[in-house]
């Protein structure tokens, strides 16, 4: 399920570059209802390189990604080709030069533990990130570094490796079961 794979690492992305500072922190609950209050509008570019064992070199893709404070998702990929998709109301709306495509969350499973999980991460519910993932995190010098695993499995089931300075995500790196590699690196704005 290209789509689903794509769309989940998309929300990966999205709600870890928004957090990095709330889950370093003892107090999480309190800074992630924080963090989810102050983020009206938050822009992050992005630049996304996609490699697996078919391809003659790497796929290579950029953009923006937008939160809103009403709950609204959204990621413009601007090359190679145009593409936004917006998350808003239990409804994905993926629109590219073709038109528009509608989904709905409730037929995709893993896109909506990825949508219950950033739910929780924004609205402060640690039960939900807990029973979704296992995160390890480690600090190494001025560096933080995390794997992130979905406890539940997927079709894709990734593993997800996030580095980054202090309270900023710089590279995130996905390794799929088929040995697909995928990493974003977000210019913090």
């Amino acid at each position: 399920m290209i789509f689903g794979t794509r769309f989940f690492l998309f929300l990966c992305l999205f709600f870890l570059s928004f957090v990095t500072e709330a889950i370093a922190d003892d107090n999480l609950s309190a800074k992630l209802t924080v963090l989810y209050q102050n983020y009206n509008q938050k822009i992050q570019s992005y630049t996304e390189t996609y490699n697996n064992d078919d391809l003659i070199q790497p796929i290579i893709s950029y953009g923006i990604l937008l939160y809103s404070k009403n709950k609204i998702l959204q990621r413009t990929q601007s090359n190679p080709s145009h593409q936004k998709i917006t998350f808003k109301d239990g409804m994905i709306t993926i629109q590219e030069n073709k038109g528009k495509m509608y989904v709905f969350m409730e037929d995709y499973e893993d896109l909506k533990l990825i949508f219950d999980t950033i739910d929780g991460i924004l609205g402060g519910d640690l039960l939900k990130l807990k029973n979704n993932f296992s995160t390890e995190f480690f600090n190494k010098k001025d560096k933080y570094l995390w794997q992130m695993r979905l406890k539940k499995s997927t079709e894709t089931y990734p593993i997800i490796t996030i580095e980054g300075q202090k309270k900023i995500i710089n590279t995130i790196t996905i390794l799929q079961e088929n040995n697909d590699i995928r990493t974003i690196t977000i210019k913090n704005n």
